[in-house]
């Protein structure tokens, strides 16, 4: 496994361990953060969403697609911007800053093992 593709491994399971809790038990996860568990079903539909895109990541891992490791820093980095704008301009919305730096990491422990390969040139995962 390359290390692009271990790093994006390391995301889905992220990704899995995410879309599980939100479906399943979003009242033991948010609460965490700082978050109030919603009755309405859209977590449990963000849930899902969440557990549908960790299949994107695994399939991409298992063929070493580095045109999708290469869309996911750019995907990951505006989710984790994304997030921090959403938190700074909607009050009472702060706690989503904890889950932005997972995002922004992961983003760039994926751009920096691709740079440093020949995947950004020749598009083969090193």
């Amino acid at each position: 496994m390359s290390s692009a593709a271990r790093s994006c491994f390391v995301f889905g399971f992220y990704i899995v361990f995410m879309g599980l809790a939100l479906t399943f038990v979003p009242g033991l996860l948010l609460p965490i953060f700082g978050l109030a568990a919603p009755q309405e079903v859209w977590v449990r539909v963000l849930g899902l969403l969440a557990l549908g895109l960790s299949m994107y990541y695994f399939d991409a891992v298992r063929n070493e697609t580095v045109t999708f490791f290469r869309a996911s820093v750019i995907g990951r980095t505006f989710f984790g911007v994304s997030l921090i704008i959403l938190a700074l301009m909607t009050p009472g919305a702060l706690p989503i800053l904890f889950f932005a730096p997972v995002d922004l990491l992961g983003a760039a422990w994926t751009w920096w093992v691709l740079r440093d390969s020949k995947a950004l040139v020749k598009g083969v995962a090193a």
